[in-house]
């Protein structure tokens, strides 16, 4: 086998790794993207219910007060 040869396979197993990890790195990226969404969604949640909730508190105080 001449040099040239090596050199190929060498670069093509290269290449190969280096594609493995890309992919493997985009699917981590991906995966931390996803889980980020789903907590930003329950944030945004929990936010919506404790101002539902405040609002209701200030209702209830406002009826209270009127009828006292």
């Amino acid at each position: 086998m001449g040099w040239p040869i090596v050199a190929l396979a060498v670069a093509c197993a290269a290449a190969g790794w280096l594609g493995v990890a890309l992919a493997r790195a985009r699917r981590c990226h991906r995966s931390a993207l996803e889980e980020r969404g789903r907590l930003l969604e329950r944030e945004r949640e929990s936010a919506a219910r404790t101002a539902v909730d405040a609002e209701r508190a200030r209702i209830g105080v406002d009826l209270h007060d009127t009828r006292c």
